[in-house]
């Protein structure tokens, strides 16, 4: 049976997570300010020095891909400069599971995730 008081401790340290967070965050800014940390540099690290620590600050960009302006280039000029990496799809995995499970067997692995767990408050 669930017990009730571990769902709302469960729901306050959520709570407290969030906050935490945001104040981190906010401390973060605090401090890449009072660096001076130069905006104009996207990637790259800086580190300063105080008489206890040393903080780095590692900037990094994302980069995406626009796979429709991908198809307008040749194969051969892409594979320069991008990686392909074999992902599953899920829905024809399982279908193909039930026809060929040898070869999915020995092509995928699996590794169990951690269990989510979402609480509604129930309206009455």
């Amino acid at each position: 049976m669930i017990n009730e008081e571990t769902i709302i401790k469960l729901l306050k340290a959520k709570d407290k997570e969030i906050e935490a967070r945001e104040n981190r965050i906010s401390i973060e800014k605090e401090l890449i300010e009072s660096c001076n940390i130069d905006n104009a540099i996207y990637e790259g690290t800086e580190t300063f020095k105080t008489e206890n620590y040393k903080i780095k600050f590692v900037k990094k960009l994302s980069y995406n891909i626009d796979e429709k302006k991908l198809r307008d280039f040749p194969l051969h000029e892409i594979h320069k400069f991008i990686d392909y990496k074999p992902i599953v799809n899920l829905k024809n995995l399982r279908q193909f599971q039930t026809v060929k499970p040898d070869i999915v067997n020995s092509v995928v692995s699996t590794t169990p995730l951690k269990t989510a767990i979402k609480i509604e408050e129930v309206q009455k």
